[in-house]
């Protein structure tokens, strides 16, 4: 694009899967998925966070509609309806470029509420103190006036997340 002269149109993949691909790398030290189909058929949450899975990895579909039939929750967080969306137990539908709000909210909840490993996070984590700072301003109705989530549902999010003993979070 940049060639014809366009310079500020992007093709999908380098606004989606290059920006989840890097945001891999950063958290995990890896551009690619961590995620195998053994532990999608253990895990209790799946949650996809802007992961169209069947549009864009239409094999692993149906490994999704498996672990919903081993018991896993699948909650899937977009601004559209698709084809993922089905998949799902619930969908949060999330207004476009408000993720980092919501992701607040439920880091928020979640250290409220104690529901995290402290013996983990005090062992391996810094900062802890500085993160419960910066998200203390989003409280659950701060994030559904921003993100047109209800609360309700941001407090379900977090519980769910905080409830769960392994989860898998798709970007």
């Amino acid at each position: 694009m940049e060639s014809a002269g366009y310079s500020y149109i992007k093709t999908p993949g380098e606004t989606c899967i290059s920006s989840a691909s890097n945001t891999l790398a950063m958290m995990l030290g890896t551009p690619n998925s961590t995620t195998t189909i053994d532990e999608l058929m253990n895990t209790k949450l799946l949650l996809l966070w802007g992961a169209n899975i069947a549009e864009t990895l239409p094999p692993y579909a149906r490994w999704i509609a498996k672990a919903r039939e081993n018991g896993a929750r699948v909650i899937y967080i977009d601004c559209r309806g698709t084809h993922t969306s089905n998949l799902a137990e619930k969908q949060l539908y999330i207004r476009p470029g408000t993720d980092g709000v919501l992701a607040m909210g439920v880091l928020r909840l979640l250290i409220e509420k104690g529901m995290y490993d402290a013996e983990y996070v005090a062992a391996h984590v810094r900062g802890l103190d500085t993160l419960t700072k910066s998200v203390a301003p989003f409280t659950p109705g701060k994030v559904a006036s921003v993100t047109g989530i209800p609360a309700k549902d941001v407090v379900a999010l977090a519980e769910a997340v905080g409830q769960s003993p392994r989860t898998i979070l798709w970007l």
